[in-house]
């Protein structure tokens, strides 16, 4: 199977601190690859290097093939994230942000509206679409600010969720999202292969 993400021999240090001392990964196409461990293991460090927002101390990452450090460009625009904090507009509808972030990577007409009723039902938020997000409760904007990340959504190969992603899971309902997880990276054609990775403190949203 294809490796969308390598990790390898991956070091992050600040000062005599390492956040990651050594991680080796490999998430292939279709894969749901659980990054668990306890606040401060390193895990959105790890993420942080695979995105290219923080340069590794030593080892080498890459994302669909493309090394993060020596061919940056290449490796986002294969990259999307799901960030900790929201990443939503609460003047804009959910259809309007969906719409915004889809842009924001690329997916023009005539799929953009497929993809987004797709989103929108994934999400459970087909009855709510045109509402604004300054209408919605924070359970329900974190539901919409992981739909604008997830790879149904996207035409991008690799996902990574950051910890806060899942803060609120049980607001999230932990089947539903188990479920969209699964659907989108089983969703693996020759045109969009897909790998997630999933940081998480617990394990409940990896089988």
């Amino acid at each position: 199977m294809i490796a969308m993400i390598e990790i390898e021999e991956l070091r992050k240090s600040y000062g005599e601190v390492f956040a990651v001392d050594g991680i080796s990964v490999t998430a292939r196409a279709g894969e749901i690859f659980g990054l668990l461990g306890p606040n401060g293991a390193g895990k959105t460090t790890t993420v942080g290097c695979i995105c290219g927002l923080l340069t590794p101390s030593a080892g080498r990452v890459k994302v669909g093939g493309h090394d993060v450090m020596r061919d940056g460009a290449a490796a986002r625009a294969q990259l999307g994230m799901v960030p900790q904090e929201l990443a939503l507009y609460d003047d804009l509808s959910a259809r309007e942000n969906l719409a915004y972030w889809a842009g924001a990577q690329g997916l023009r007409n005539p799929k953009l509206r497929e993809r987004i009723q797709q989103v929108l039902e994934l999400a459970g938020l087909e009855d709510r679409a045109r509402e604004p997000v300054k209408r919605f409760s924070g359970g329900i904007k974190r539901r919409l600010n992981f739909a604008c990340g997830i790879p149904a959504f996207s035409q991008s190969r690799a996902r990574a969720f950051t910890d806060g992603t899942f803060v609120q899971r049980q607001e999230l309902e932990p089947e539903m999202l188990y479920n969209a997880l699964q659907r989108t990276a089983s969703d693996t054609g020759p045109e969009a292969p897909r790998s997630l990775i999933v940081p998480s403190a617990t394990e409940c949203v990896v089988r």
